[in-house]
């Protein structure tokens, strides 16, 4: 775990204080990288031997599913409580009508049962609160979640990743939250502890319904900044120094996250060959996926972006807007306008006709990533040296070889051998006959 940065821990020291004072919601926002599950983390670690600790948290690649948090939460807690499985709950009989219920949902038949025994017998002013607050699928979610919850000690759910979570979960994570203080909810002993990445504007109405119940308890991170990355990574533990473009090349990569950043310290600490280690480190962690899919998930802009310096990765370490006009079939104008959020990114440097990479290693990363479709980018790549640099025989064949246009590579090849020979030829011609 790396140390507090910036104003980490006087967040930290703030939730503190709402737990004390039995708060029941508070938020930390903050872009990607700044520690928001770090910090949920040392609140655990910290109340974990005197509250009930419970974790729910969102999945980018599932951020569809419904009720998804809810359902690998109650999952969870099923597997890991063996007395589920230790207890006959109910008679055999009501186990066989549940069984085809149970279906949809990854949990035995025994704790269907055990839900539906509550059902049974609860009260019926406080059936009709749950009928009036919650639809049917939310009620499917509520008995569950409410088996594990029916605790005596207070609960701190923490709630990661909001920005992830599906509509149908943010809504009734409101509804639990907003209830609290009803005489027939369960969780009157509970506070939530969520965090959200703002630079997501999944769901907006429901996250900012989550944001103002938490009210003046919403403490937002410092971004890391490219100005005093070199002092973080110095904070982190770094123990050699490195040279300016390579802490700009570094801050490019991780984003200023600092969780990649501390990882990167570790491994760099010791080496003598700081750039070649640095390009190991990228490879091996696959980082520059990584910085790929953090632009690819800011917006649709994002996506065009990487596209953009994926091309452009294969003209070197400089390129003109001109070039990409080609491959992306974009106007100039448009072509600017992403190289500007390229720049923004630290990533690129632009300039009137053109920009260039801030380092070599972010377009290697770049560079890389165009092999996952090597036939799409280096074809693209091809035929915009056709149109713009016919006479540049050798590289054409190259991109085309790289494309898996072997029989074309092979023709350009020749072509470019025999112009070469020819033009030699003639400049023999031309200097024999001014000799006579």
């Amino acid at each position: 775990m790396y140390r507090y940065i910036s104003n980490q821990d006087k967040i930290l020291e703030n939730i503190s204080n709402d737990i004390v004072s039995e708060k029941k919601m508070s938020m930390i926002k903050g872009v990607s990288g700044t520690g928001k599950s770090f910090l949920l983390s040392c609140i655990e670690s910290k109340n974990k031997n005197t509250t009930i600790i419970y974790r729910l948290e969102g999945d980018y690649y599932l951020r569809s599913r419904d009720f998804y948090p809810f359902l690998k939460f109650i999952n969870s807690m099923y597997l890991n409580d063996k007395t589920i499985v230790q207890k006959k709950i109910i008679e055999d009989g009501v186990k066989n009508t549940t069984k085809e219920l149970g279906s949809w949902l990854p949990l035995g038949n025994d704790f269907l049962s055990s839900c539906i025994t509550e059902l049974s017998t609860i009260n019926k002013k406080k059936r009709e609160f749950y009928n009036y607050i919650f639809d049917k699928e939310e009620l499917d979610i509520l008995f569950p979640l409410e088996y594990f919850c029916s605790k005596e000690k207070k609960i701190i759910f923490l709630i990661d990743d909001l920005q992830y979570w599906d509509k149908k979960s943010l809504r009734l994570l409101y509804t639990l939250i907003q209830q609290q203080n009803n005489e027939y909810a369960f969780l009157k002993n509970s506070q939530f502890i969520g965090t959200i990445n703002i630079a997501y504007p999944n769901y907006e109405e429901e996250l900012n319904g989550l944001i103002n119940l938490a009210g003046k308890q919403v403490y937002e991170l410092d971004i890391s900044k490219k100005d005093n990355y070199k002092v973080i990574l110095k904070q982190l533990g770094l123990a050699i120094t490195l040279d300016d473009d390579l802490v700009e090349a570094l801050f490019s990569i991780t984003g200023g996250n600092l969780q990649l950043s501390s990882d990167i310290v570790l491994l760099l600490n010791d080496k003598t060959e700081v750039e070649n280690t640095i390009r190991k480190i990228i490879a091996d962690k696959n980082l520059g996926h990584l910085l790929i899919e953090r632009l690819s998930k800011i917006s649709e802009k994002g996506v065009m972006v990487n596209e953009t310096l994926k091309y452009a990765s294969l003209f070197g370490s400089s390129f003109y807007y001109h070039d990409l006009e080609n491959v992306l079939e974009k106007n100039e104008s448009y072509i600017r306008n992403l190289i500007e959020t390229a720049q923004s990114f630290c990533l690129v440097n632009g300039a009137s006709n053109g920009a260039s990479f801030i380092h070599e290693l972010i377009r290697e990363a770049y560079k890389n990533e165009t092999k996952v479709n090597k036939v799409k980018y280096y074809t693209g790549y091809a035929n915009c040296l056709k149109m713009l640099y016919p006479g540049n025989y050798k590289e054409r064949a190259e991109s085309l070889k790289d494309a898996g246009e072997y029989e074309k590579a092979y023709l350009v090849y020749i072509l470019g051998q025999f112009t070469r020979n020819y033009t030699q030829t003639t400049k023999q011609g031309l200097l024999t006959t001014n000799k006579g």
